[in-house]
């Protein structure tokens, strides 16, 4: 297992432009609302999904 420092990730955040399928975007959107307070918003998704990925 490899331990990686996620710490420089939780710095202030900023403004990108990506382009994903909109087929994909309509699921994020909808996990974001189905899971209530877990995710604050599509961004807080995203965010999640790159650091669960980057741990491996």
């Amino acid at each position: 297992m490899l331990d990686v420092d996620l710490s420089e990730y939780s710095s202030q955040a900023k403004r990108i432009n990506v382009s994903l399928p909109s087929a994909l975007i309509k699921v994020i959107d909808n996990a974001v609302k189905s899971k209530g307070s877990q995710y604050k918003d599509r961004s807080d998704f995203l965010a999640t999904a790159a650091r669960s990925e980057l741990r491996g």
